[in-house]
């Protein structure tokens, strides 16, 4: 967490300092609530059409590259086309079945700190600056980095549903 408060404070440019804590603060929850859990709860599925624990938190540490690609490319290259990408069959080449959650959640706290650092190197007007997604059009960094944050809620809720409830 200090790595990430020294970027805050470093960088006024940002547009919210909400921004980089509540994405900074996704990884270390992710932690959390894995250490609170048992190994026996990692490969369920409480719903067939979502991924597993085990599976979910993988696929939070895969899309890091995926997101910071993503706004690297409307900064420098504004207009950029970005295909979509098919999370299930990413989630099987990748093998997330068979991956460490633990090992993962670490990767996860690694590599998210890149992310916070470039968005808050980032000037004003980047933020208005775009990609074109293949489904879902065009978009603004500023957008992209709300998509993120919904992105992390979802998988936080997903996550919450494997702690008992008391």
């Amino acid at each position: 967490m200090h790595a990430l408060n020294a970027i805050i404070q470093r960088q006024p440019t940002m547009n919210s300092p909400y921004l980089p804590i509540a994405l900074g603060m996704t990884p270390l929850m992710v932690r959390r609530i894995i250490d609170n859990l048992p190994a026996t709860c990692y490969d369920a599925k409480p719903d067939e059409k979502r991924f597993s624990l085990r599976e979910a938190v993988a696929h939070l540490a895969d899309w890091e590259f995926i997101h910071l690609s993503r706004i690297q490319a409307a900064v420098e290259n504004p207009g950029s086309s970005m295909p979509d990408i098919d999370e299930g069959q990413k989630a099987l080449d990748g093998d997330y079945a068979h991956r460490n959650p633990h090992a993962e959640a670490t990767r996860f706290i690694t590599e998210r700190p890149t992310l916070i650092a470039y968005l808050a190197g980032l000037n004003p007007e980047d933020w208005h600056k775009t990609f074109v997604h293949s489904v879902k059009g065009e978009m603004s960094v500023l957008e992209y980095a709300a998509t993120i944050l919904g992105h992390d809620v979802y998988h936080l809720d997903h996550l919450l549903e494997y702690l008992p409830v008391q």
